[in-house]
């Protein structure tokens, strides 16, 4: 009888004499049934993204735990975690410049049409870099990820709450409980949210040469009850909860059922090997320990860009959202004396009388500039794992043979 570790949970297995600990752990890498990206790392929502970075060599991390320990040999495995964790942001800030011109001009209009300029975002997104400098939008970004962490600290708390319920003998109050800790964090980080998202927009306008906050009002975040109250009725604070919840549920939905079925596809239609996967008991000889590395990788790789593209999948989707948000926070900053018109009030004035229509005006442009962006991620994923590839290879040939 031995034991394994496995995903964090400590499962029990029995191993004949004839399975090798490489045959094993081959057998767990390749299995289909894996599901690494469960958890999409967009989503806020969730308590823990673990599976969300899963890869092959973080799996062999796992299963090789207690060796690892003792060897102090981990910094090749995550080697590969923290490149997959970089490729997520680095792409967040690569698209910033073109999602800020998506933002100004879903609520101020063009007059260009879509035959004559289909590259507009694209342009005008350089014009802002070259014109403006690209520290703005790494601020602007910096911010919104900020956010994100200021709203994760309530993950802590819900670990402890929900063990003391438990205790207690309240489970069925786990679930109330920490939706109201979420809600109270994701609160705690919303004025960070609305200065970020507000500047990008601001930096997306492509017909001034410089950007002057002055006329913004970013009002700190205010704990009494009154305030609290106030803000959930009448400011974005749910909308941007509900945007962030309903796409981390769009994103591993589309991740799962369209993007990465359909890269699996390409990537089975063009291998001139048509039976891709390897054959583990030969996993000794050297041209099928190559093949095995190799579908190893193409797996890592496909994961990343089926996740990248069904964000963008959901962007299309959620387009007069974003719209809606992005009108509501520039409204409360623009707001000198914090009066200003509810979210309820946004939606009805910008989605009403077949408004919805004129948003999706902009979507064609957007998707030039989001298929730029994804042929710019996959150069970028390619190069970088084979980077990684040729640094690693002899350390995973070593593990798996």
């Amino acid at each position: 009888m031995v034991e394994t570790l496995k995903f964090g949970t400590l499962e029990k297995a029995n191993f004949t004499p004839s399975d090798s600990p490489a045959d094993s752990s081959v057998q767990e890498l390749t299995n289909s049934n894996w599901d690494f990206l469960s958890e999409p790392i967009h989503s806020r929502t969730r308590l823990m993204n673990v599976r969300s970075n899963i890869s092959f060599a973080e799996a062999r991390f796992f299963t090789n735990l207690k060796k690892k320990f003792k060897d102090k040999k981990m910094g090749d495995f995550l080697l590969w975690a923290l490149l997959h964790l970089n490729l997520l942001v680095s792409d967040n800030y690569f698209r910033h410049p073109f999602s800020a011109v998506r933002n100004y001009t879903q609520l101020n209009g063009f007059n260009t049409s879509f035959s004559k300029s289909p590259f507009l975002f694209v342009t005008s997104a350089f014009r802002n870099i070259r014109v403006k400098g690209i520290l703005p939008h790494f601020k602007s970004n910096a911010l919104i990820h900020l956010s994100a962490l200021e709203s994760q600290l309530g993950a802590f708390s819900m670990i402890s709450v929900s063990v003391l319920l438990r205790r207690m003998g309240y489970s069925s109050l786990t679930s109330l409980f920490n939706s109201a800790i979420r809600l109270f964090f994701y609160y705690t980080g919303y004025s960070t949210l609305k200065r970020g998202i507000v500047t990008k927009y601001m930096l997306g306008d492509y017909n001034t040469s410089s950007v002057n906050y002055d006329s913004l009002n970013f009002l700190r975040t205010k704990f009494s009850l009154s305030e609290i109250v106030k803000q959930f009725m009448h400011s974005g604070v749910l909308l941007c909860y509900f945007r962030d919840a309903f796409t981390g549920v769009l994103i591993k939905y589309i991740c799962s059922k369209v993007t990465r079925p359909l890269l699996s596809s390409i990537r089975a239609t063009l291998d001139e090997n048509k039976n891709d996967k390897p054959n583990i008991k030969s996993a000794a000889d050297n041209a099928e320990l190559e093949r095995h590395i190799l579908y190893l990788v193409k797996s890592y790789v496909i994961n990343i860009l089926s996740l990248n593209l069904a964000n963008i999948f959901t962007v299309w989707i959620c387009y007069p959202l974003e719209a809606v948000l992005v009108k509501q926070l520039v409204l409360e900053s623009l707001s000198q004396d914090g009066v200003y018109p509810s979210v309820l009030s946004t939606i009805s004035e910008t989605l009403g009388s077949g408004k919805i229509f004129y948003l999706y005006k902009s979507l064609p442009f957007s998707m030039v500039s989001d298929i730029f962006c994804f042929l710019g991620f996959f150069e970028f994923t390619r190069i970088s794992t084979t980077l990684l590839l040729k640094l690693t290879k002899p350390m995973i040939e070593k593990e798996l043979q």
